[in-house]
């Protein structure tokens, strides 16, 4: 089941910063209303040093719910990636099959540790940005309103409806050419991952392949991000044209035909801030228009990591070509099944069983079957891994550190079956004997079920 992007984003953080945001917007929005009366008392000669006290202090104010409210940002955003890290290591645990998905796991790899992070850090980065921007430039039109006239709310909020039509017929297009930049990233991604082996070994061939793709992803990452990125900017434009030029030809009429001096002089020191609000309400329809390319690599994120995938491991497996040699049975009989229900329903609680059959034939494949439909039941260990145990072990030889993973798996875990593919590869015949023994010995208490590579 794929999750919503307001799980990862919600939280105590991310609402501490949220309500600093509209603190901070309301006093702003208060230092137009206390500079309008200045303005209109100086005009008309009446007392205004409490105004203006109170203006000079609604400049300063903000600040401190201001930088109160980034630093719950800076919370917030560590929550969502920890948020991320558990819904997605979540949403791919216990399927097997996706294993050997090499393609899979190169784009779900790459978005983990690298575009995930960073998607979701601009994402959240950009709520706040454009929740300030839209608080400031909403409770700003209505000081505006107020104080000056009505009539720059009637414009303001006709240049929004506007604006809001322009963005929805263009929203579709714009979420697909977000979707289509990120996927395009994680593709990167997935290519750079394989630098080490291509790049260090210094093997010109395997080089000269890893570099061209890399050069041709690379550009294929570009092009699809500055087509989102122009027409974002399309958008952009679009929208402050149709918001600005009712306002402004407001402000002028006004400015012109108004015959009350005080009203005037109010109306010219407000100015800045009405030029101001305008911008602010730019930049926030501005934002709207990108929250459909934020949707798009959002939903990306939540594909890629989608645990549903095509079944490889059936197509890889002939089990009429594999033989299920029991150690433990007299002179180790090697037998055939004809499907791996019948295999499984033969399984001893306990005894080590061999899969033997020619190159090919699916042996590791049916391991990883047998694990998935074992699931929490068995323990498979993988030829080559980076398996996590608690207790890490002290740097060693191959054979060292795979003979002491295994030992401290089966402590760990005593009584579940443990699967283990192709346990003697790269290993000296010292620590193969070493090995085979401790699997014997462990067999004694658990199913083993192995693949051997010799």
């Amino acid at each position: 089941m794929k999750t919503k992007w307001t799980e990862w984003v919600a939280g105590n953080n991310s609402t501490k910063s949220l309500g600093l945001i509209v603190v901070q917007q309301m006093i702003v929005a208060l230092s137009t209303y206390f500079l309008a009366i200045t303005a209109e008392r100086l005009a008309t000669g009446r007392p205004f040093s409490d105004q203006l006290c109170l203006f000079l202090l609604s400049v300063v104010l903000p600040y401190i719910p201001g930088s109160l409210s980034l630093y719950y940002l800076k919370k917030s955003q560590q929550d969502v990636l920890r948020n991320f890290s558990i819904s997605a290591s979540g949403q791919l645990y216990g399927n097997p099959r996706m294993w050997m998905d090499s393609e899979k796991k190169q784009s779900a790899s790459a978005l983990f540790t690298r575009e995930g992070p960073e998607t979701l850090n601009d994402f959240t980065a950009y709520l706040h940005e454009n929740t300030s921007c839209g608080l400031n430039s909403l409770l700003s039109v209505f000081a505006v309103a107020a104080m000056i006239d009505v009539k720059f709310l009637i414009t303001f909020t006709g240049g929004l409806a506007l604006s809001a039509w322009l963005i929805k017929k263009r929203d579709r297009k714009s979420q697909e050419l977000g979707s289509l930049s990120e996927t395009k990233k994680s593709l990167l991604g997935g290519w750079l991952w394989k630098m080490w082996d291509n790049v260090v070994l210094g093997n010109q061939i395997n080089f000269n392949a890893w570099s061209t793709g890399m050069k041709d992803l690379h550009q294929q990452s570009a092009t699809a991000t500055i087509q989102s990125t122009r027409y974002h900017l399309e958008s952009a434009t679009l929208v402050s044209f149709i918001n600005l030029l009712p306002s402004v030809l407001l402000a002028f009429y006004l400015a012109a035909t108004n015959a009350d001096h005080a009203q005037v002089a109010a109306l010219l020191v407000s100015l800045p801030r009405v030029f101001q609000m305008i911008n602010t309400g730019n930049q926030f329809l501005s934002g709207v228009a990108e929250f459909a390319s934020y949707r798009g690599r959002i939903e990306t994120l939540n594909s890629l990591f989608d645990a549903t995938s095509e079944d490889l491991l059936s197509r890889r497996i002939t089990l009429p070509s594999i033989r299920v040699q029991n150690r433990e049975s007299d002179l180790g009989i090697e037998e055939s099944f004809e499907s791996i229900e019948a295999l499984l329903t033969s399984l001893p609680t306990n005894g080590r069983i061999t899969l033997r059959g020619a190159n090919g034939a699916g042996k590791s494949s049916l391991l990883l079957e047998l694990k998935r439909r074992k699931a929490d039941e068995a323990i498979y260990v993988p030829a080559k891994h980076d398996l996590i145990l608690e207790a890490q072990t002290s740097p060693g030889s191959t054979g060292q550190n795979a003979a002491a993973y295994l030992q401290r798996l089966t402590q760990a875990i005593p009584g579940k079956a443990l699967f283990i593919d192709e346990w003697d590869a790269n290993l000296d015949e010292m620590n193969i004997s070493r090995l085979d023994a401790f699997i014997e010995s462990a067999a004694l208490n658990s199913l083993v079920i192995e693949v051997r590579h010799r």
